[in-house]
């Protein structure tokens, strides 16, 4: 199941990921703020999970050649098992790995090299851990990459940017380098499109108040313990991390209240899952298929006052 979820995770070159944390620089109407709870999934009968995410971007510092983005994150992320399942009984402290936070804070800088040609990086440090003890330096991790981009101008307006370049991500609880490939475009004041990692979708914007979007959520979560946590164990193995992931088609609806303030409500299935409790060298000691019975619903309210400049057809 692990080379499948990496084999995935490479893949997702074609979806937008929530690969632990990346930061959102590959999108095309990032908002300021928003909040979004992912409510409760009965996935049968082996456990329930439920997420908030929230994320504050600052107003970009801009220079003569180089723009500068600072992004601060927080995501919650609760199960809850039910410890009749034969697979669970045997964790220790199973209370003890119901809850993982995700703490991150994003730098992403964009040095333009011409009108049509741009250098940009961005790093992502992130402590993604259960916080039961007050030691959590061995849990703090960084993402980043690195990618030139060259934008090509439609035409009757609009415009496609292709970048290229390498990414240093947590996928499937370990640091990978995957080359990184994005496409982005805004085809017209309607149609807008990305490719790439780590977010992929197609958006139809109605008019100022309604959108739609088609996208994929690939959702790889690994939750680390600290090692002084001895007490979580499978029988005489401690428990280190907690790696849960999905894949998802999703439709998202959006609607704006005023020229600055919306809400989203996004609904989608399930193609894959897989949750695993795992030891200090990444290798699984329980592991669950378990099997979505509902969709994957999560609403949230976003803020974004650049929304004009963002839906030009222009690259902002």
């Amino acid at each position: 199941m692990k080379q499948i979820v990496i084999c995935l995770a490479l893949l997702c070159l074609y979806f937008k990921a929530h690969a632990q944390v990346l930061g959102e620089v590959n999108v095309l109407d990032k908002d300021v703020f928003y909040v979004h709870y992912t409510a409760p999934n009965a996935i049968e009968e082996n456990f329930n999970y439920q997420k908030v995410s929230a994320r504050l971007n600052a107003p970009p510092i801009r220079l003569k050649r180089l723009s500068l983005f600072n992004t601060i994150g927080f995501d919650y992320h609760q199960f809850s098992y039910d410890i009749q399942n034969s697979d669970l009984q045997s964790v220790q402290k199973l209370d003890e790995i119901e809850t993982f936070f995700n703490i991150n804070y994003s730098l992403f800088a964009s040095y333009k090299l011409s009108n049509k040609w741009s250098l940009n990086a961005s790093v992502t440090p992130f402590l993604l851990s259960n916080l039961k003890e007050s030691s959590q330096t061995e849990n703090v991790r960084v993402n980043g990459n690195f990618f030139i981009e060259r934008t090509f101008f439609r035409k009757r307006g609009g415009y496609l940017q292709v970048a290229v370049g390498l990414g240093y991500f947590t996928i499937n609880g370990s640091e990978q380098i995957v080359p990184v490939t994005n496409i982005r475009s805004r085809l017209n004041k309607k149609w807008s499109f990305v490719v790439g990692f780590p977010n992929t979708y197609v958006k139809y914007d109605f008019n100022q108040k309604h959108s739609l979007k088609l996208l994929a959520d690939f959702n790889d979560l690994a939750g680390f313990t600290s090692s002084d946590a001895s007490s979580i164990r499978v029988r005489n193995t401690q428990v280190y991390s907690v790696n849960f992931t999905t894949l998802s088609p999703a439709l998202e609806y959006n609607f704006w209240f005023t020229p600055a303030w919306g809400a989203m409500l996004r609904v989608g299935g399930v193609l894959l899952d897989n949750y695993e409790i795992r030891d200090r060298h990444n290798e699984k000691i329980v592991a669950l298929e378990p099997g979505f019975t509902q969709p994957m619903v999560t609403f949230g309210i976003k803020f974004n006052p650049l929304r004009q400049l963002q839906n030009g057809l222009k690259p902002f």
